[in-house]
């Protein structure tokens, strides 16, 4: 099989995410990296990569899917890229998401004094909203993935 739109465009973010980090001036370093086969139907459809660095005081966690299938005779390829960052204690602090060649959305987390949960939304030519996140608990993907280790 030829190479792939999608697996290309996979590449061409991997880059991106790098150069992006050294221009940032973080000093991310790997801590760990998952690749996955999707399949729908028992037939392969897609792949999913997942890494995961650090700087020292942070993780983040950037990811990918992408997706090439064929329903009623209409073929529709779908590209999914996040990230997030979180401390080191699982506080959440920024999380991007995008699809494709859409625009990236970015989260940024607060606290607002007073111990409500605030995040601020920024979309490429739009006024930032800030909004409060709903009550209750949750878990960055790190801190995630380490509570399900430790049960």
């Amino acid at each position: 099989m030829s190479a792939w739109p999608p697996l290309r465009a996979f590449g061409a973010m991997l880059a991106a995410l790098c150069v992006a980090a050294q221009a940032a001036g973080a000093e991310w370093r790997l801590v760990e990296e998952r690749f996955y086969a999707i399949s729908l139907g028992g037939k392969p459809c897609g792949r999913s990569f997942e890494r995961v660095e650090t700087d020292g005081g942070r993780f983040r966690t950037s990811g990918q899917i992408a997706l090439r299938f064929t329903r009623l005779g209409q073929e529709t390829a779908v590209e999914f890229s996040s990230e997030f960052i979180e401390t080191v204690a699982g506080k959440p602090l920024e999380a991007s998401v995008f699809q494709g060649e859409a625009d990236r959305v970015r989260y940024v987390f607060r606290d607002d004094g007073a111990g409500a949960r605030r995040v601020v939304v920024e979309r490429r030519n739009a006024t930032p909203e800030e909004r409060a996140l709903p009550e209750g608990d949750f878990l960055a993907p790190r801190a995630a993935r380490e509570f399900i280790r430790a049960q």
